[in-house]
């Protein structure tokens, strides 16, 4: 019995990897340009992982993962014009 009981304890310290948030395609991500339309950056990066609804015209994209060598923690920040084209791209984490 005890043995059982430490076996039950010891499998529950394993660390499993995590995943949030978007997959950044480092291509994809050089891909995006000023100009491009709302409905382009999407069919390009998918849907924003975040809505800021006072900065509706801000777009969140964000990797949190860990892998082999460590964690990896990215981010894209589309800034879109009033007329819904990008205006602006940050990148955090490249």
């Amino acid at each position: 019995m005890r043995r059982l009981w430490a076996l039950a304890l010891v499998a529950g310290c394993q660390h499993l990897p995590m995943m949030q948030g978007n997959v950044l395609d480092e291509a994809k991500v050089r891909a995006l340009h000023p100009g491009m339309t709302k409905a382009e950056v999407v069919e390009l990066l998918g849907e924003p992982v975040l809505h800021d609804p006072l900065r509706p015209q801000t777009m969140f994209y964000v990797e949190d993962r860990d892998t082999e060598h460590g964690r990896v923690r990215r981010a894209v920040i589309v800034r879109l014009d009033r007329n819904g084209r990008v205006r602006a791209i940050e990148k955090r984490g490249f």
